[in-house]
């Protein structure tokens, strides 16, 4: 196995998540370029109609669409917790050190 992605779907779209890749040492072969092409393969097989990137901008992202998309995020719920108040804050000081960096 040298990839796994994980896409979420609905009846007429996919959105990949995300993806474990692993490395090569030839770094002209890009393992992930492969296998979003072959999972797109699939979409287009199945008749999905579209296949989404989601949050993130990035080069691969642009080269292989043929539409540009709003931005997107991941919006998680949960019940507050300590550890949960923890990395917020963990995360705002970060935010505070590294104003130009995202989460």
């Amino acid at each position: 196995t040298l990839a796994l992605l994980y896409i979420l779907k609905t009846q007429d779209t996919w959105y990949f998540y995300l993806s474990g890749i692993d490395t090569h040492p030839d770094n002209k072969i890009k393992i992930g370029l492969l296998a979003h092409t072959l999972v797109i393969e699939q979409a287009i097989k199945h008749d999905i109609k579209k296949y989404s990137f989601l949050a993130g901008d990035a080069r691969y992202k642009q080269s292989m669409s043929n539409v540009s998309e709003e931005p997107q995020a991941l919006v998680c719920f949960s019940k507050p917790s300590t550890l949960l108040l923890l990395i917020k804050q963990l995360r705002h000081f970060k935010q505070s050190l590294f104003p130009s960096r995202k989460n």
